[in-house]
């Protein structure tokens, strides 16, 4: 594990004009080179601009472990060379997407300071794991406590899916404790589970059901197959697969550029060497299952018997399908959590659908933005951001 870093304070600057923001900016800057700011005084300003202070039209905010980081992010911001992290804002009508990851971000800390400074955090992941526990034998939060070396979540895949969902409701449950609420969700994967149940078409005795099933599905196909990523259009990709017709699919169309695929190892292996031959990006996933590709779809009929059946709500937030691409229009039953299992998934087309319909900031719910460059090549050179809720190793 790496050293231990201090934890980051979110610093929040507001206007009512971009000009009027910078200059506030530069008085904060001025006064604090002068003064010799501490690190305790970092805490302090936190609380202070995002608590006792009006939250503007025109806003800048910046993730900082120390005064001299914060003054860093100032200066380059003042400069006119935005800094990775740093938000600015002045936009009354943004419209704001919840962006729940799949399989890919958890590890064994995850989720692990709020599970302990977070009442609403810590009362969602035990309601899961209330139902979680007597279905499945093992207790979810004692996975999430356990330290590393014995937790088993990014090291086993049944323990990480569900970790990585109860996670994401506890984070949703979180942000809108703190008043912020999606106008629009999407889901990438299994994470259509959480997103699903965040929109309000399924309940959580349903999440906690569904769930079950996938991991039972799962153990079936372990060992049947990998997956990779792949840095081509669909269209590039297509004459590749050609040649491995009934051994490898595309699992998932992340981004206009940005492919994975699925099938079984040798194949896989086989495929991956060829495109990078030809110069292209592929990189052959840590993965043992073939999440998405032809050894599931082979298995529905046996599938079908497992998962259970679902009687779905009407979703109350707008619900962008990554199952097919478009905002939702069939039912969240069983039929549509068995195609969310084994089909492709149009996670690049979702975004788009939701840019169309007016969605320009993006928040990913995970413990690792792992769909950010996914996200980023949609957003590309339309003025948009997207924002990860958790990062691996970094605290609070």
């Amino acid at each position: 594990m790496p050293p231990e870093q201090p934890p980051a304070h979110f610093i929040p600057f507001s206007a009512r004009h971009p000009v009027a923001l910078r200059q506030r900016i530069e008085t904060y800057l001025a006064h604090g080179q002068t003064t010799g700011e501490t690190s305790s005084h970092l805490h302090d300003l936190a609380y202070t601009l995002g608590s006792r202070r009006s939250h503007l039209e025109c806003r800048a905010a910046f993730a900082a472990t120390s005064v001299d980081s914060l003054h860093q992010q100032l200066r380059q911001y003042l400069s006119e060379s935005e800094a990775p992290e740093q938000v600015s804002a002045y936009h009354p009508t943004r419209r704001l997407a919840f962006v729940f990851s799949g399989m890919g971000p958890q590890w064994w800390g995850m989720g692990r300071e709020l599970l302990d400074c977070q009442p609403v955090f810590r009362e969602r992941l035990e309601a899961f794991d209330t139902r979680w526990h007597p279905l499945a034998g093992w207790s979810l939060l004692e996975e999430m406590r356990a330290p590393e070396g014995i937790s088993r979540i990014g090291t086993d895949t049944q323990v990480s899916m569900a970790a990585n969902i109860a996670l994401q409701i506890a984070l949703a449950a979180l942000w809108r404790h703190w008043g912020i609420v999606p106008d629009m969700i999407v889901g990438h994967s299994v994470g259509e589970v959480a997103a699903a149940h965040v929109a309000g078409g399924i309940n959580l005795d349903q999440v906690v059901e569904l769930t079950h099933a996938r991991l039972q599905c799962v153990e079936w196909v372990q060992g049947q197959g990998t997956m990779a990523a792949v840095g081509l259009p669909q269209a590039e990709l297509l004459p590749f697969l050609e040649a491995y017709a009934d051994r490898v699919t595309i699992a998932a169309i992340n981004s206009p550029q940005s492919l994975t695929i699925a099938g079984d190892s040798e194949a896989i292996l086989e495929l991956a060497e060829t495109l990078k031959q030809t110069g292209c990006f592929c990189r052959v996933l840590n993965v043992d299952v073939p999440f998405h590709g032809l050894p599931l779809r082979r298995r529905h009929a046996e599938f079908t018997r497992i998962y259970p059946e679902i009687t779905p709500s009407e979703p109350t937030i707008p619900y962008v399908s990554s199952v097919t691409g478009r905002a939702l229009d069939i039912p969240l039953d069983k039929t549509y959590w068995l195609r969310n299992f084994e089909q492709t998934v149009h996670f690049s087309e979702a975004v788009s659908c939701l840019i169309d319909d007016g969605c320009t900031t993006f928040l990913e719910l995970g413990p690792h933005p792992v769909l950010k460059y996914s996200i980023t090549e949609c957003l590309r050179a339309r003025g948009m951001v997207h924002h990860g809720s958790l990062r691996r190793f970094l605290r609070i």
